[in-house]
């Protein structure tokens, strides 16, 4: 899961204002998101921790969202598995994809795939830092023969999963 989520809010006054797209990034949404729920209380919606929203840290985005849409990705991934994986009888080729998760956030807090793209966008200023960290995790291990110790990267990324052999997180 990595630094380059952003997101849109289109139907807004405030539209614009970032830029011509509107995009925010972790930094920017996370303070939203703490300006408009400070005080906020329990609609008995559950966060994927299994704690209502009313305990929810002062960090709505990594407390109450990110969980959510690290399990979305997680089961997606999981679901579409044997359409993903190489036919290692079929080819001898090692390989690795980037995909681009659209999910939406409703008033509840609760998190909502839209749709995967195969070839996701990168903004400019994150662009960098995604070829660094493939390049470490993916690249110089296979060719190099090094493995990178699984935690959070220089540029924010971090294993939300591993192996076919783990179970998807489970649902509430």
């Amino acid at each position: 899961l990595g630094p380059f989520f952003f997101f849109l809010k289109v139907n807004s006054e405030a539209y614009g204002k970032h830029e011509a797209t509107n995009e925010m990034f972790y930094k920017e949404f996370g303070e939203f998101l703490n300006s408009r729920t400070e005080g906020a209380h329990s609609s008995g919606a559950e966060s994927s921790s299994g704690a209502g929203v009313e305990s929810r840290s002062s960090d709505v985005l990594g407390s109450v969202l990110l969980p959510q849409a690290e399990r979305i990705i997680v089961q997606t991934l999981l679901a579409a598995r044997e359409v993903l994986e190489c036919d290692p009888d079929l080819t001898s080729v090692a390989s690795f994809n980037v995909f681009g998760f659209d999910l939406m956030v409703d008033d509840s807090l609760a998190v909502h795939l839209i749709e995967v793209n195969s070839s996701p966008a990168v903004a400019d200023d994150l662009l960098a830092g995604l070829v660094d960290d493939l390049t470490q995790t993916h690249l110089e291990p296979y060719f190099l023969g090094t493995e990178k110790e699984a935690g959070v990267s220089e540029n924010g990324w971090r294993l939300i999963h591993k192996g076919a052999e783990e179970e998807a997180p489970k649902t509430e």
